[in-house]
């Protein structure tokens, strides 16, 4: 059965804003990125571009809540969104 989902309606700042990402929760998006490369078929990866994209959606998350500083909760939401990714890309 198809669920709808509504659009997320959200602010975009009007000035550029510097989201700060604190260096020990970098490293831990560093190890969520080793932990989602070992699941992943595809051994050629370097992981840069995973851990960019992992660096950009916590900071994302840290502005839409409001803050130019990364926390703790911001990487515990990408671990745990990390543990719903469909590795095998199977049909949902």
């Amino acid at each position: 059965m198809y669920c709808r989902d509504d659009p997320y309606n959200f602010e975009i700042p009007k000035e550029k804003v510097e989201v700060a990402l604190p260096p020990e929760h970098a490293m831990e998006l560093q190890k969520l990125t080793l932990k989602v490369m070992a699941k992943i078929e595809e051994k050629n990866l370097t992981g840069f571009r995973l851990q960019r994209q992992f660096q950009t959606l916590t900071m994302a998350n840290a502005l839409i809540m409001g803050r130019a500083m990364v926390t703790k909760e911001d990487v515990r939401l990408m671990k745990e969104l990390a543990e719903v990714i469909n590795y095998d890309f199977n049909p949902l």
